[in-house]
């Protein structure tokens, strides 16, 4: 009896303990639920062995897939993991966090073999869910036959894939099901994947993209049940791509163009791009990837494709694997090479950077790249996805889930190990089972990144569990106890798979909705359904399509997070284009849609008239430079020096009252002048400009210098190599003579300078006009600051002034104006890692302001912001898409010196990542740099532990710069000077070069572009080109992105400009090596 009592009261305190951490347990967002309470232990467990392992089949370790749907119609959804080497496990719901493993008596293991991605679908449309497995990895193509299993309605499935079709031997990763035809039922896209051989780099590699193999290619099956009693192959005739390149590890299904037919996206690991395809409407896709997207993830795993940012309009995220802390990165990375990349290119691959991307759909058909300046870009070895409202504020979140067993991308192993145990056994085979032992383990962090309310993306605190060191791959998330919001399942590497409960409605958080659609006959759960859910302060996009994130498929219910306890109305356009609406509902329920119930809606165009217009038959221009290769003279570039033409002028050069334009050209390539004859233009080449064609023009002014009625021209030049210094003209003045012609103006010898910016006027008061010459940096000696200059006008020559404070100022753009009305001119001046600086001549050069904020700036333009009497400075600088980051106390720091007395400057770009400040550079580039630094980094390891600290021990002479500020935004003028004021988010999606001012509609005023783009950067920066035309307007106070311009501006623009050309005033874009761009205006009255 006394121990029956002890028994008891021990019972009793563990009932009593259990309950105060799970008490605890539910502050947090999420919980993990024991596998005690649960019953889930299912393990992916992977045995390595000499003949089998991930040195002889790529994807060894990239795990298995997660299915959610309610196999049994009993209201809760159940869960079916695949097992590579393991059987797979189906788990019943028995409500309240338990679960059964009904495998085996189900018919469902699907042992013996490889299984990776899987789906519930109803694919004989009875109303119950089936599930499809998919194989791989073997090399018997029995071996790899996709498996169907049929619900028997009775807990028990058939596998009847031959029977349907759908027993293809392919290397298949996963499938979608999905109406590509609209004809009422559901068709399949399986996404395959080649082998090995076709991993590598090698400069015969573009012929592979035209070589085939059915086996390795993606392919489209259509339904044919109803007429042929099976499914139909019918990839070529719909134009899906096959090639041996393509290693498809992700598969989104959206109707991204929003035309009411389902596209395709497929995320391609190795060399080969994405692909894109856009449903033709008639049975077959166009791929369309290079016309949409600027440039997309290059080891591109698994995706997903939601409304990320509330617009009405579905985005897109795929995953890569950018480490996130700086000892994995560094861990991770050899030589930046730029040959290889370029050599992709000149291949016929596309643009493509190791990183995940967030790829914001414009509506127009194409997509801006965000996902730097969201805070998405680098989670480590990322798999899976998913899209979501965890915490039912509104606005969508993303978890992603990580992990890989062996590294075999670390570069000490790859260096060290690698190469150690070749050398100390030359001519014999390694030993390949201790090789893989060698490997280090990639175990890292799931993320659960929330949306905050400017649109960017921060780790929540949702739970120790969750955040803790795994190996996760397929996931999915599902309503498991139907509370509301929705957990997480987890299929992970070598450990049991895990539950997450989601604990927001215990917390007494948020709102939601789920919703259930019902479809046509074929299409029982209403499979391609899009809801816009509309409550009154919002309106949300849903889609119902299950395949997401990687290998896995989500329950067919759409949910939703909502700000309001109420509906106003659910819009539902179905997969065959039928609309309808329904509601008002109240909120925090689950509500069925059933297809024809609901109140019909017409198709109706909301489409609004467009603020500009294309024109491609006005002002046939192209700027043309040569190809040159910065990184390779000048390695401590993070971008290109050599793109920033061209420069344009408009003014009436031919004076006959309509005004011209001048647009410059790149080493090899004359200026050309437009000229405007009746509304049109003809374009010509004076001779004299003609003459100076070896150089490099990136800076154009154009101003009445001699005071006779005519315009003449000054042009800057730029020196991309050292060489090129010798018979420079930095600058030449081309006088106009009356009959139209120039004549270039003798000027005084003058500094080798590469001169970036020219600004005209009276310096000093004497009535003459003068020329301000800006040099950023010296060429070769990157960042040293080039030599500015002052050239005075006297009696009709220039002679340069020697006591000007800009000698070794370094100047990139600047601009002569009267900031402040009274009458006396200002020079305003900057350049990247300098201050904006305001100077004013009186008996010499003053300085009138210096402001505190450094950045890299761009662009400047004096303009009234705010309407008062006062010009405001506008400000272009690199933004905040990049992997840089910089405030007062975290600054990016440049350190530069002759490090090693060789006569050239090294430079090296520092920057603050979780606190603490690293080099930026890779260990191979700086030993490329500073060999001498060998014998203190001996390995990738003591290079990824040093600190900016660390470095600088052994660099003690170097000099520095600073950046505290990297947004766009404009220097405010008032009463006790100047205050730098940031644009929005929506402005700093990349570096801005050129800003124009274009007339508003009648109650907003004026508007600002900005306009830029980097394309040209360090491998490792990868492109930062998603401002495709940011128009800013100010309303109430605050400023906004217009949406719907009318705007697609792709390319690095480097200059704009507004011109009248007769009736029709028109915008003209300047891009690096393309043509122009041309738009119409439209009147600004016209569009309210």
């Amino acid at each position: 009896m006394k121990y029956t009592l002890i028994l008891l009261q021990f019972a009793l305190i563990c009932f009593i303990l259990s309950n105060c951490s799970q008490e605890e347990d539910h502050q947090n967002l999420f919980s993990a639920v024991s596998v005690r309470s649960s019953g889930v232990d299912f393990v992916n467990q992977l045995e390595e062995n000499p003949e089998f392992n991930v040195l002889t089949y790529t994807y060894f370790y990239n795990g298995g897939g997660v299915a959610v749907g309610d196999i049994n119609n009993d209201g809760l959804p159940d869960i079916y993991f695949t097992g590579n080497m393991t059987a797979s496990h189906l788990y019943l719901n028995k409500g309240d966090w338990h679960f059964e493993n009904i495998a085996g008596k189900a018919g469902v293991e699907a042992a013996g073999f490889w299984n990776t991605g899987v789906v519930m679908a109803d694919v004989n449309a009875d109303g119950w869910l089936d599930i499809y497995v998919c194989r791989s990895a073997s090399s018997d193509p029995d071996a790899r036959r996709n498996l169907l299993f049929i619900n028997n309605h009775d807990l028990t499935f058939t596998e009847k894939s031959a029977e349907y079709g759908l027993n293809d031997p392919a290397y298949t990763t996963h499938a979608a099901f999905f109406d590509y035809d609209r004809d009422g039922d559901l068709d399949v896209y399986l996404l395959n994947h080649s082998v090995p051989e076709f991993t590598n780099f090698n400069q015969a590699i573009r012929h592979l993209k035209s070589r085939t193999n059915r086996f390795y290619g993606d392919k489209l099956f259509r339904n044919d049940l109803s007429t042929k009693g099976k499914f139909t192959e019918v990839t070529s005739q719909a134009g899906i791509i096959q090639n041996v390149l393509g290693f498809g590890l992700g598969v989104a299904i959206e109707d991204f163009n929003q035309d009411g037919w389902p596209d395709i996206f497929v995320s391609n690991d190795f060399n080969e791009e994405d692909y894109y395809y856009v449903n033709q409407h008639d049975g077959t896709f166009r791929e369309e990837l290079r016309e949409a997207f600027d440039h997309t993830s290059l080891f591109s795993m698994g995706s997903d494709a939601s409304d990320i940012n509330n617009d009405g309009i579905p985005d897109l995220v795929t995953m890569d694997m950018l480490p996130a802390t700086n000892y994995r990165n560094k861990m991770a990375f050899g030589p930046d090479n730029y040959s290889k990349y370029r050599i992709l290119l000149d291949q016929g691959f596309y643009k493509q950077s190791m990183r995940n991307m967030l790829q914001i759909n414009n509506g127009n058909g194409q997509f801006s790249e965000v996902g730097q300046e969201m805070g998405i870009s680098a989670t480590d070895w990322s798999w899976a996805p998913l899209i979501a409202d965890y915490n039912l504020d509104g606005k969508p979140d993303l978890f992603i889930s990580n992990g890989y067993l062996r590294d075999y991308t670390n570069m000490d192993f790859l260096s060290y190990t690698v190469d150690q145990k070749l050398k100390a056994n030359p001519g014999e085979e390694m030993e390949i089972s201790d090789l893989i032992r060698k490997m280090p383990q990639i175990n890292v962090p799931n993320r659960l990144l929330m949306q905050q309310s400017d649109g960017t993306f921060t780790d929540a605190a949702a739970s120790p569990d969750i955040f803790s060191d795994g190996l996760s791959n397929g996931a999915a998330y599902a309503d498991l106890d139907r509370d509301g919001d929705l957990d997480l399942i987890l299929n992970n590497c070598n450990a049991r798979a895990t539950l997450f409960r989601n604990n927001t409605r215990e917390l007494g958080q948020g709102h939601y909705v789920e919703i259930m659609c019902r479809g046509q006959q074929n299409n029982p759960f209403g499979i391609g359904a899009s809801c816009r859910i509309y409550t009154s302060d919002q309106m949300l996009y849903r889609a119902m399509y299950t395949t997401r994130g990687y290998q896995s498929s989500m329950e067919p219910v759409i949910h939703a997070g909502l700000t309001k306890d109420h509906i106003d109305s659910i819009q539902v356009r179905w997969s065959d284009g039928y609309r309808e609406t329904f509601g008002a509902f109240a909120a925090d329920q689950m509500v069925t849609l059933q297809r024809g119930e609901g109140k019909p809606l017409p198709e109706t165009d909301h489409q609004k008239p467009a603020l500009f217009t294309l024109d491609s038959s006005t002002l046939v221009m192209t700027h043309r430079d040569d190809e040159y290769i910065d990184f390779f003279d000048h390695p401590s570039l993070p971008f290109f020096y050599s793109d920033q033409g061209p420069a344009m002028a408009v003014s009436d050069l031919d004076h006959n009252g309509t005004p011209d334009l001048l647009l410059t050209g790149g080493k090899g390539y004359p200026a050309q002048i437009a000229y405007q004859k009746n509304g049109k233009f003809v374009i010509e080449v004076p001779v004299a400009l003609d003459s100076d064609a070896r150089f490099e023009d990136v800076a154009v002014a154009v101003a009445d210098l001699n005071d006779d009625g005519l315009e003449d021209v000054v042009i800057g030049s730029a020196i991309e190599v050292e060489a090129d210094s010798i018979n420079h003209e930095p600058v030449r003045v081309y006088l106009q003579n009356k009959q139209g012609g120039f004549s270039k103006l003798p000027l005084p010898s003058l500094p080798a300078s590469s001169i970036f910016t020219l600004s005209i006027g009276d310096f000093n008061g004497d009535g003459k006009k003068d020329i301000f010459a800006g040099s950023p940096t010296v060429t070769g000696q990157y960042p040293l600051a080039g030599e500015s200059f002052v050239l005075l006008q006297q009696e009709g020559s220039f002679s340069i002034d020697r006591h000007t404070p800009f000698n070794h100022l370094g100047v990139q753009v600047s601009q002569w104006t009267d900031l402040d009305g009274d009458g006396r001119g200002e020079l305003v001046l900057t350049a990247p890692w300098r201050p904006v600086e305001i100077w004013q001549y009186s008996t010499q050069w003053q300085l009138m302001y210096k402001s505190s904020d450094r950045g890299w700036w761009t662009a400047l333009q004096a303009l009234n912001v705010d309407e008062d009497p006062e010009l405001e400075i506008v400000l272009g600088n690199l933004g905040l898409n990049s992997p840089f980051r910089a405030t007062g106390n975290e600054p990016m720091v440049l350190y530069f010196g002759d490090c090693d007395n060789n006569g050239d400057t090294d430079a090296i770009l520092t920057s603050f990542t979780d606190g603490v400040s690293y080099p930026f550079i890779s260990r191979d580039d700086l030993l490329a740099q500073l060999p001498s630094l060998k014998k203190q980094f001996p390995d990738y390891a003591s290079y990824a532990n040093a600190t900016t600290k660390t470095l600088l021990t052994y660099l003690p002479s170097v000099q520095s710069d600073t950046i505290n500020e990297l947004r766009s935004g404009y220097l405010d003028h008032h009463a006790d000077g100047w205050t730098f004021v940031p644009f929005p988010q929506s402005a700093q999606v990349a570096p801005v070069f050129s800003i124009t001012e274009v007339p508003g509609s009648i109650n907003k005023g004026n508007r600002f572009l900005l306009t830029g783009n980097a394309s040209k950067t360090r491998v490792k920066i990868g492109e930062i080109d998603a401002n495709h035309g940011v128009l800013l307007e100010r309303a109430g106070g605050d400023w906004r992105q217009v949406p719907d311009s009318g705007l697609w501006i792709r390319g690095d623009v480097r200059s704009s400009a507004e011109i009248q050309a007769g009736s029709v005033k028109k915008l003209v874009i300047g891009r690096n090596g393309l043509p122009l761009m041309v738009y119409d205006i439209v009147n600004p009255a016209a569009i309210q």
